[in-house]
């Protein structure tokens, strides 16, 4: 499919949710604050978001040109159903704002020099070589230096960089196209520690006050159960267990919160609106 044939199908919303192409590539608001937490024991319950819609629904469905990158042998070591899948969960998690993502492009990059990623070095390299404009390019590769990322996206940048890994993972694309919309971690520090009774929540953190206070690395087990009594000097912490913009165990995976949806929204709107 030509990018002109998804701008025709885009606009009749037509378009399906993924398909697979293999070619070689030549070039191409904020609450009010909470009160303080109460201590927190070793079985603490997941909080989940608040019950409120976000504030728009932007009805959009968003070009994903996938680059595939293999390996020494041009495997690519990942398979189109596994693509697909972690899309349907992608979307999923993007449906309460009505955001959703399809594959308009895909294309195998046999250069397995790209295969062990270096985030540094090769970034600017591989997205001045294969990018497609207006649309988001994900390149799959089979890992990431310096270690341990299994993903990366920014704000700037119509990119992100994802590993196997990453992809199968039921959380990650989410996280980094989080990331891509502006999100920052849950246990963000960068502008300040967010306190306990996020008192600074707007200002520290991640700057958003329905996603509690998070630490990193957080005591989480298996059952997805906060095992610590790690603290500040206005409470013990109580974050959302398995968020998707921390580093929670996949298997403890809670949606995004109205204030972490609001913010993708207006990211979107005010940085991102030239994507179709």
């Amino acid at each position: 499919m030509s990018i002109s044939s998804c701008k025709y199908y885009i606009t009749l919303f037509f378009c399906i949710g993924s398909f697979s192409v293999f070619s070689q590539v030549k070039k191409s608001g904020a609450a009010a604050p909470k009160q303080a937490n109460q201590k927190n024991t070793h079985n603490a319950s997941v909080q989940r978001a608040a019950s409120t819609a976000p504030i728009k629904c932007l009805n959009k469905k968003l070009s994903l040109a996938i680059h595939i990158v293999t390996d020494s042998l041009n495997h690519p070591n990942i398979s189109q159903a596994q693509i697909n899948t972690a899309l349907a969960t992608l979307n999923t998690d993007f449906a309460p704002i009505c955001l959703s993502f399809f594959i308009c492009k895909q294309d195998t990059i046999y250069n397995y020099k790209y295969y062990q990623f270096n985030q540094i070095q090769e970034t600017p390299e591989v997205h001045n070589l294969y990018e497609v404009q207006n649309m988001i390019n994900v390149y799959i590769v089979g890992s990431i230096v310096p270690a341990p990322e299994a993903g990366f996206a920014g704000k700037t940048g119509n990119f992100m960089v994802l590993t196997h890994g990453c992809v199968t993972d039921g959380k990650c694309w989410s996280h980094e196209m989080g990331h891509f919309f502006s999100l920052a971690h849950t246990f963000e520090t960068a502008n300040g520690v967010e306190l306990v009774n996020e008192s600074n929540c707007i200002a520290a953190g991640d700057s958003i006050c329905d996603t509690p206070a998070d630490i990193n690395p957080a005591p989480v087990n298996s059952n997805c159960q906060w095992t610590g009594t790690n603290h500040d000097a206005t409470g013990y912490y109580a974050p959302i267990i398995g968020n998707i913009m921390s580093y929670h165990p996949a298997v403890c995976k809670t949606p995004f919160t109205v204030g972490q949806l609001n913010k993708m929204l207006n990211w979107y709107l005010s940085y991102r609106n030239y994507l179709y």
